[in-house]
């Protein structure tokens, strides 16, 4: 979680994880399923031979190749059940990686909110309850886009475009790709960097206005260019280099640790990831938010 902790703070995740392409094996040319309008493959022959007592000849359908990923900056897949069959087929542990991240950094802000607020909901003032629930939605879309936008998926993700010549597309930049150079590497890092200080502008601004809307006050148009600048660098610049290592951890531990360890590792480390987090958006926050 690229995270807040504080009576305000939220841990932020990484990872909904870049945006348009094909999907794996949908559409003509990619499967060999017809387009609509015109005939199927084989249709009058598997009629001629039915006629004369054999069997139609099967049709044949490719299945989706591993491919690096997106190196554009967009969101990867809007279509959610194809861009989750993408990255299970990349990453059979996606699921276990998104739902640790969200359940760490869920835990983590409701420690923050019990540290700041008290330990008995009950007692928490209608503001207090909605900043609450403020730090908990605004980290749920954090965790979920910055994990799926950095995870590795096959080409029947609607969200991943064609191949661009000279250039390897990559989903983070550790992964491993055949042919991918220190220039693709950084411009992986570069770009996610660039979408992910939109995402951090668009949900540090509405949290901060649900907030004050909570609270009964009124949104400060002088604070918002700050806060702006705060969830850019939170998640642009912090989310985004702690969960490019944080891949590049993984992929590590996936090569060179017993397998049952693997699960506990991703534990730790996304555990570890976020409480970092935590402390450096508390410290942009001092540094950046001016004082009255």
């Amino acid at each position: 979680m690229p995270g807040a902790i504080s009576a305000g703070r939220r841990g932020t995740g990484t990872g909904l994880r870049g945006a348009a392409g094909t999907g794996a094996g949908v559409g003509a040319g990619a499967t060999g399923w017809p387009r609509a309008g015109a005939a199927a493959p084989g249709l009058h022959a598997g009629g001629r031979a039915r006629r004369e007592g054999g069997r139609a000849p099967p049709t044949r359908r490719r299945a989706g190749h591993l491919r690096a990923g997106a190196a554009g900056p967009g969101p990867a897949s809007w279509n959610f059940r194809e861009g989750l069959l993408a990255r299970l087929e990349a990453d059979p542990r996606f699921p276990f990686k998104l739902g640790t991240e969200m359940v760490v950094d869920q835990i983590l802000c409701g420690v923050a909110n019990a540290t700041a607020y008290g330990f008995n909901p009950m007692l928490w003032s209608a503001g207090q309850l909605g900043r609450a629930v403020t730090l908990h939605f605004t980290g749920i879309i954090n965790d979920t886009v910055l994990v799926w936008n950095l995870a590795p998926r096959t080409e029947r993700d609607p969200g991943a475009p064609p191949p661009q010549e000279g250039a390897v597309q990559l989903q983070h930049c550790f992964q491993e790709a055949a042919g991918a150079t220190l220039a693709d590497r950084w411009g992986c890092y570069w770009q996610k960097l660039a979408f992910y200080s939109v995402l951090g502008i668009g949900t540090g601004l509405l949290s901060h206005s649900l907030s004050m809307a909570a609270l009964g006050k009124s949104v400060q148009v002088t604070t918002l260019g700050w806060v702006a600048l705060i969830g850019a660098l939170h998640l642009g610049a912090s989310g985004n280099t702690r969960y490019q290592l944080l891949n590049g951890l993984e992929l590590l531990a996936e090569k060179t640790l017993p397998r049952v360890l693997l699960k506990p590792t991703t534990v730790v480390l996304r555990l570890s990831n976020n409480l970092l987090g935590g402390r450096i958006f508390l410290i942009l926050a001092a540094w950046l938010t001016p004082i009255s």
